[in-house]
């Protein structure tokens, strides 16, 4: 699992080929808008990126964490 932001976003980056088109969207969305995500709720980026919550959950599966909560402590 990533220990630093930089490393976050890397991870994003090489899981981005392996992504679905709906989990590029929050992936998409969070490399544009890094700073504000973190204070967002499931509800908020789900609707910013154009997806459903449980495609932000699985986006956040994909990458290893537990959940969106788990994600935004990373």
């Amino acid at each position: 699992m990533p220990t630093s932001t930089h490393d976050l976003f890397k991870t994003i980056s090489q899981a981005y080929p392996h992504l679905r088109k709906s989990e590029r969207k929050v992936a998409d969305y969070i490399l544009e808008h890094r700073a504000k995500v973190v204070q967002m709720r499931i509800v908020d980026l789900a609707a910013a990126a154009a997806v459903s919550e449980p495609t932000v959950v699985r986006f956040c599966r994909a990458l290893d964490f537990d959940g969106f909560q788990d994600f935004k402590l990373n």
